[in-house]
C-alpha cells in the first residue's frame, strides 16, 4: 500500500521494497485489488510482472480480474488491462489539465492559498470570485530578476542565478521570506 502516492511511477516506497525483497524470494505471490492499484503505467506494469514478479517465479493475483500471469492468454490480458489504466490515468491528467486552463481563462487563481511572488490573492464574498491583483513592489522584484537575468546590472556585468540570489537578498524582501536561496530564482525563471 502506498497511500499518497500516484501510481504513474514506480518511486514509491511500498513497491520500491517489494521490488527489493521479490529477487530474495520472500513472497509467493503478489495480490491486489485491481491492476491498476499495481501501476497506471503500461510500461511499469509489463515491467513488474515480467523482469520482477515472473523472473522471480512469483505469481501475481488480481482479485477484480481473473487471469493467470504465467499462460499466454493472461500475459495478453495483463498487456490490455494495463493499456486501460493509462488511458484512464491519461484522460483524468486531460481533464485536469483542461480544468486549470478553463479556471485561467475564466480569471480564476489556480494555485494554493499562497499567491506567487508579484501579486496578492484578495478573498470575495460568497457567491464571488477571488482574484489575484497585482503587488507593485512584488512584480518590481520579478521585474528586477528578469533583468538582471537578461541585461546583467548595465555595466556589463552578467549575473548567474547565485548572483542573481545574493543580489536580490541585499536589496529586496519579499512575503515568503528572502532571496537568499538560487532555487527560487530559478523557479521564478521557469
Amino acid at each position: 500500500s502506498d497511500p499518497g502516492y500516484s501510481g504513474a511511477k514506480l518511486d514509491r516506497p511500498a513497491i520500491s521494497k517489494l521490488m527489493r525483497d521479490v529477487p530474495r524470494h520472500l513472497y509467493d505471490a503478489v495480490i491486489v485489488y485491481k491492476l491498476d492499484r499495481l501501476s497506471r503505467s503500461q510500461k511499469d506494469t509489463l515491467y513488474l510482472i515480467e523482469d520482477v514478479l515472473n523472473a522471480n517465479n512469483v505469481g501475481l493475483v488480481s482479485m477484480m480480474e481473473n487471469f493467470d500471469t504465467q499462460t499466454p492468454f493472461g500475459k495478453a490480458m495483463i498487456g490490455i488491462l494495463s493499456v486501460f489504466a493509462q488511458l484512464e490515468r491519461d484522460q483524468i491528467t486531460e481533464r485536469m489539465n483542461m480544468g486549470r486552463l478553463g479556471r485561467a481563462k475564466a480569471g480564476y487563481f489556480s494555485g494554493s492559498s499562497r499567491p506567487p511572488i508579484g501579486y496578492t490573492y484578495t478573498r470575495a464574498a460568497a457567491g464571488e470570485r477571488n482574484t489575484l491583483e497585482v503587488d507593485p513592489y512584488g512584480a518590481e522584484q520579478i521585474r528586477k530578476i528578469y533583468d538582471l537575468f537578461l541585461h546583467g546590472d548595465g555595466t556589463g556585468k552578467e549575473y548567474t542565478l547565485k548572483g542573481i540570489a545574493r543580489y536580490m537578498h541585499e536589496h529586496y524582501k519579499n512575503p515568503y521570506g528572502d532571496w537568499s536561496a538560487p532555487s527560487s530564482i530559478s523557479r521564478i525563471l521557469h
